[in-house]
């Protein structure tokens, strides 16, 4: 929208006042550069500083008030805008060509094309105009040069504005797309793509006899106690530290969901009921011995674990869960902090 009215306000020189269609069009393109500048880094995720790039519409704006006003100098108008614009898109280039994901290059790099051939554009014509001599009048006087930059600029800071707004969607996209999957406190897994993402475990361990999988039902104990003593914003962060915990002792392969509240659960793909075993028992361990970073640092945090695993690949995940959770319910009765097995068939087993 500042790149349009820019253009337009450039559109009507001759018939508004030169403040408007010299000083305040090209700041507004200036403007703009700098809003894709920080758009771009917020989208990439990546810490940056904006007081360096705010500068340049200052400087623009400055400098084209001065030499409208004090000194009517279109020459050095030229110099100073070609120049800092040139700069500018040369940043937003480096941003857009580097450390991008080989998978979303294609926007990312179509709109720092453009970008570069603007860069080149004003770059020339700054060469055109530090050179002096004849050159000048090329710059300087109504010619097919003038239409052809101009038409040739707006033509493409559109296009390029259109790919940047392509970059924009891809980004909400998969940002829908991860709000969709996961769970927003922990990163885990949500239910609902747990159970896809099972079903698609099972439907191959199905057609592959003799795989059989494992579950492991988590739940942190006296958790509510955390809550109504420390509050629930301390609560989230034992959810989260503890999330992190578990995850990055877990396998590549391993399927890691937080069903709701305390509860967390674990798939094991390709995984037997003694390996399943040791695996529960070291997460039970570190989540014990993990020290949280928050104002509770000295209160230790447990969990119970119940352990199933498949009788035959047709068990369904409902009910290896409902073995995993009696499993679960049986370690919080011998006094929580275990890990206690079972199997499909038979009552749960201490260990």
């Amino acid at each position: 929208m500042l790149e349009s009215l820019g253009f337009a306000l450039l559109a009507l020189r001759g018939h508004i006042p030169d403040f408007f269609s010299i000083v305040v069009a090209n700041t507004l393109f200036a403007i703009t550069l700098v809003l894709l500048y920080a758009g771009l880094k917020e989208i990439k995720q990546e810490a940056y500083r904006i007081d360096g790039m705010i500068m340049a519409p200052v400087l623009l704006a400055v400098s084209f008030s001065y030499y409208l006003w004090a000194e009517n100098d279109i020459h050095m108008r030229f110099i100073i805008g070609s120049a800092v614009i040139a700069f500018m898109l040369l940043v937003l280039c480096k941003n857009l060509f580097i450390g991008i994901e080989r998978s979303k290059r294609l926007p990312y790099w179509m709109t720092g094309g453009i970008m570069l051939c603007g860069a080149i554009a004003h770059l020339s014509r700054l060469v055109l105009l530090l050179s002096g001599g004849d050159s000048l009048k090329t710059v300087f006087s109504p010619s097919i040069y003038q239409d052809v930059t101009f038409l040739g600029a707006f033509f493409a800071t559109t296009l390029g504005m259109l790919y940047f707004m392509l970059i924009v969607s891809d980004t909400l996209n998969e940002e829908l797309r991860k709000l969709a999957a996961y769970d927003p406190l922990t990163g885990a897994y949500n239910r609902r793509s747990f159970e896809q993402l099972v079903a698609r475990e099972f439907s191959r361990s199905q057609r592959q006899e003799g795989r059989h999988a494992s579950l492991l039902l988590i739940d942190l104990d006296h958790f509510k106690l955390i809550n109504d003593r420390y509050g629930h914003p301390t609560g989230d962060i034992v959810l989260k530290e503890t999330a992190a915990v578990i995850r990055g002792a877990l396998r590549q392969q391993d399927i890691f969901s937080r069903l709701g509240g305390e509860e967390f659960c674990v798939l094991l793909p390709e995984t037997g009921a003694q390996e399943a075993h040791g695996i529960a028992e070291r997460l039970r361990f570190i989540v014990a011995c993990h020290r949280s970073t928050h104002e509770i640092a000295a209160m230790t945090v447990t969990c119970s674990i119940g352990v199933a695993t498949q009788a035959a690949p047709a068990q369904t995940l409902e009910a290896l869960m409902a073995e995993a959770d009696a499993a679960m319910y049986q370690a919080k009765r011998q006094g929580r902090n275990q890990v206690v097995m079972t199997t499909s068939g038979l009552a749960p087993e201490p260990t």
